[in-house]
C-alpha cells in the first residue's frame, strides 16, 4: 500500500541546498572580520606612531631649550620596550628664515612604509645677530 498523499518534511537536496546558501553567509561574514581585524591593527599603528612622535617631539623641544637652540643636522635611533619594532628620525634643516632652523620627527614601523611626521621651527644657535 503506498501513500503518494501529503507527505510533510524536507528532501535531502533541499537540506544541501540549505547548508550551502549558509555556509557561502558564514564565510562572508568571515572575510568581513578579517578585514576589519587588518583595519584595526592599522589604525593601533596610527594611534601608537602619534603617541611615539609627541613623546620623541617632547624629548627634541626639552633638548632645544637646554642647548639654547639646534644646528642642522640628522639624528635617529630605536624606541624601547613594547615600542622596539618602532623608528625614530630627528631631521633639523636651515629654513627660509636664517634664525630658524626646520626640525622634524619621524617615526616608522620598521618593515612598513607608513610614517608619521611631526614639524615644528625652532632657534637657529649658530645664527649670529649683525
Amino acid at each position: 500500500m503506498s501513500q503518494t498523499g501529503n507527505r510533510r518534511g524536507v528532501t535531502l537536496v533541499e537540506v544541501l541546498l540549505a547548508v550551502v546558501v549558509l555556509s557561502v553567509g558564514i564565510v562572508g561574514v568571515l572575510r568581513a572580520y578579517i578585514i576589519s581585524l587588518g583595519a584595526l591593527e592599522a589604525a593601533q599603528g596610527t594611534i601608537d606612531s602619534v603617541h611615539l612622535a609627541r613623546q620623541k617631539m617632547a624629548d627634541v623641544e626639552q633638548t632645544v631649550l637646554e642647548q639654547g637652540g639646534v644646528s642642522p643636522g640628522l639624528v635617529s635611533g630605536n624606541f624601547e620596550g613594547v615600542y622596539q619594532d618602532y623608528v625614530w628620525q630627528w631631521e633639523t634643516a636651515a629654513a627660509s628664515t636664517e634664525a630658524l632652523c626646520r626640525s622634524g620627527v619621524t617615526v616608522s614601523r620598521e618593515g612598513l612604509p607608513r610614517q608619521l611626521t611631526l614639524v615644528t621651527y625652532v632657534w637657529n644657535k649658530n645664527y649670529k645677530k649683525d
